[in-house]
């Protein structure tokens, strides 16, 4: 097992040291959400795995010499030709990010009062879905990032959707089993319709490959197989700090997206994205299945959520794929809204920003960017969060703006 980073730092970022002073009034400026802090005025940013990732100097090789046209870049038909052979979908589309994909998926292929049934779903997938009148209706299996088969069977009919999420947001990615997959394409036959959402999906594999012994393209390739459409965001496995994909089956759904592309997005063979961009994703497929990288990448999540947990910090088990979480009412309990409270006091005393988000109440989420920071550096963050676990002082907040959706990101606060 790689236990130390598999590449060589060839440039570097300094990181900022903001004093306890700047952090108070940074902070104050925020109105106490850390979602709203400045990134210059963060030591150590872990609010996010998503677009936050390093590339490799392949990656930025290609982007230098991409074609820029308007219309049918070179880039386009290599990045077609190598999602396809991952994949084995046969209709391709790049696009600017994953939420750019749902809008335009989602507008050909939901309809009003539709119930949509997935796994878990991320939070702006389900406002998309409700935005298109659909219905979406979670239904997971406790402790892990499957489907319950059961109660999908008692609900769903001919023409059924599911969306299964490889991996969501939920405790830091649970794995999604290849026989849970199977199970849900099962159920729907081929009346229904079996989406992916597979911004996750390399991690996903790489758990399921270890677990049953079998390839990692092989899990890959029969992942992909089970669905009739995929869409992600290439943000996060892929490697790419923008962009995302959609993958389908039908012919005639296929032409429907391209002309919804034009109208939103820009010319199908961009949507919406730079060939620079096309080309560093194109890249990053021939990247992600290094599985010394894979290796090291989820190991470096585990070890993290290994020293928490040696220090008596509470964490969410098993350990996910992309990030440790922390149920923030055992963090800081006795308090309202814990984990924002945590995570503000967390980067006052460390310049660490963390994420919250709410999964069956509020968790304190540590994303670990990929290819970003060393070992040593996440040894200091689990110092710092073991330390204002055992302080227990914890600022105590009182809200003075709540949106009607997605308020995680947009909430503001005022000290009580």
């Amino acid at each position: 097992m790689v236990e130390f980073e598999p590449f060589r730092i060839a440039a570097v970022s300094p990181l900022p040291f903001p004093t306890r002073k700047e952090r108070v009034q940074e902070l104050e400026r925020a109105e106490y959400n850390v979602f709203r802090l400045r990134s210059n005025l963060i030591t150590i940013d872990l609010v996010s795995d998503s677009g936050t990732g390093a590339m490799s100097q392949q990656q930025w090789q290609r982007m230098l010499l991409a074609d820029e046209s308007f219309a049918y870049q070179q880039s386009y038909d290599q990045l077609v030709a190598t999602v396809k052979g991952i994949t084995g979908l046969p209709y391709i589309l790049p696009i600017h990010q994953g939420r750019a994909a749902e809008n335009i998926l989602f507008s050909s292929v939901i309809k009003r009062e539709t119930r949509v049934y997935s796994n878990r779903l991320f939070s702006t997938t389900k406002a998309h879905l409700e935005r298109f009148g659909a219905k979406p209706v979670e239904l997971p299996v406790k402790g892990s990032g499957n489907i319950d088969l059961t109660r999908l069977r008692k609900r769903i009919g001919k023409g059924s959707i599911v969306i299964l999420s490889l991996t969501s947001n939920y405790h830091g990615g649970q794995v999604v089993t290849l026989d849970n997959i199977e199970g849900v394409r099962d159920l729907l036959g081929r009346g229904g319709l079996l989406i992916i959402d597979g911004s996750r999906f390399v991690e996903n594999a790489y758990r399921e490959s270890k677990r049953l012994g079998i390839g990692l393209k092989k899990v890959i390739k029969k992942t992909f197989s089970l669905c009739d459409i995929f869409y992600l965001s290439t943000k996060k496995d892929l490697l790419t700090n923008i962009g995302g994909l959609i993958g389908v089956r039908d012919h005639e759904l296929y032409q429907k997206l391209r002309e919804e592309l034009l109208l939103f997005e820009g010319f199908p063979t961009h949507g919406g994205l730079a060939g620079r961009d096309i080309a560093a994703i194109t890249q990053a497929f021939q990247e992600i299945t290094d599985e010394r990288y894979l290796a090291f990448r989820l190991g470096q999540v585990r070890r993290l959520g290994e020293r928490l947990k040696r220090a008596g910090v509470p964490v969410h088990e098993p350990f996910g794929c992309h990030a440790i979480t922390i149920p923030a009412e055992e963090y800081a309990p006795g308090i309202s809204y814990p984990g924002f409270s945590a995570a503000a006091q967390i980067y006052l005393d460390g310049g660490i920003r963390c994420g919250v988000f709410d999964e069956d109440g509020e968790v304190i989420r540590l994303a670990v960017p990929r290819r970003v920071y060393t070992e040593s550096q996440l040894c200091h963050v689990s110092r710092i969060v073991t330390q204002t676990y055992r302080k227990g002082r914890f600022l105590h907040l009182l809200p003075i703006y709540k949106p009607r959706r997605l308020s995680n990101f947009l909430l503001r606060f005022k000290i009580r």
